[in-house]
C-alpha cells in the first residue's frame, strides 16, 4: 500500500470515530429512561405495600389480642371487648369505641358481636371493624364432657379511605383469626 492510501484509510477510519451518531444518543435516552422509570415505579409499589403490611400486622395483632383475651375469659360470661381491653396493657393508642357494622361473613359461627377500633401509630390514626363470632364444637359426641370451642375474629379495614362506618359498598381487606379452645365442664 502507498503512503497516499495509507493516508486516505486513517483519515475515513478517524471520521466514523469521531463522535456518536443521533440514532445512537437517542438509543442511549431511551434505555435510560426505561430504567429510571421502572426504579420509579418499583419503589412506588415498595412504598405501598409497606403500608399495606402495617396495616395487615396491626389487624393481626388486634385479632390475636381479642383472641386471646377472650379465651381466658369465664365462658358462662359475656365477652365485651369495648370493656375488656384495658389501657394499662395497650395504652391509649387503641381504642375500641363500641358496637358498629363490621364483616359479615362468618360463615356458620355464631355471632358474639361487631365493634370499631381506633388505632394511633405515628399522628396517623387508622379505623378497623371487628366482628368475633363463636362455636362449639363436640370432641366426642358429648358436649356435657368436653367443651372445644372455635373462636373466630375477623378485622377489616378500608382498601383507600378512611371510612368512619363500615358499609358494604365499600372495599376493605380483613384479616381472619381463628383459635381453637378446649376447657373440661365443671
Amino acid at each position: 500500500m502507498t503512503k497516499r492510501k495509507q493516508k486516505m484509510a486513517a483519515k475515513t477510519y478517524r471520521n466514523f470515530n469521531n463522535g456518536l451518531t443521533l440514532i445512537e444518543v437517542m438509543i442511549s435516552i431511551l434505555l435510560l429512561m426505561v430504567v429510571v422509570i421502572g426504579t420509579a415505579g418499583y419503589r412506588y409499589y415498595s412504598a405501598l405495600d409497606a403500608r399495606k403490611a402495617e396495616k395487615e400486622e396491626i389487624a393481626a395483632r388486634i385479632a390475636s389480642l381479642l383472641n386471646e383475651g377472650w379465651r381466658g375469659f369465664d365462658p358462662n360470661s359475656t365477652f365485651d371487648p369495648s370493656k375488656y381491653v384495658p389501657t394499662e396493657i395497650v395504652g391509649e393508642d387503641f381504642v375500641i369505641d363500641g358496637p358498629s357494622a363490621g364483616p359479615t361473613d362468618y360463615g356458620d359461627f355464631i355471632l358474639l358481636g361487631s365493634y370499631k377500633a381506633t388505632v394511633s401509630l405515628d399522628n396517623t390514626k387508622y379505623t378497623c371493624f371487628i366482628t368475633m363470632s363463636y362455636k362449639d364444637l363436640a370432641t366426642d359426641g358429648n358436649l356435657a364432657s368436653h367443651r372445644r370451642t372455635a373462636l373466630s375474629t375477623i378485622v377489616a379495614w378500608p382498601v383507600t379511605t378512611q371510612e368512619t362506618n363500615y358499609s358494604n359498598d365499600h372495599s376493605y381487606w380483613e384479616f381472619k383469626l381463628t383459635t381453637y379452645v378446649e376447657r373440661g365442664m365443671e
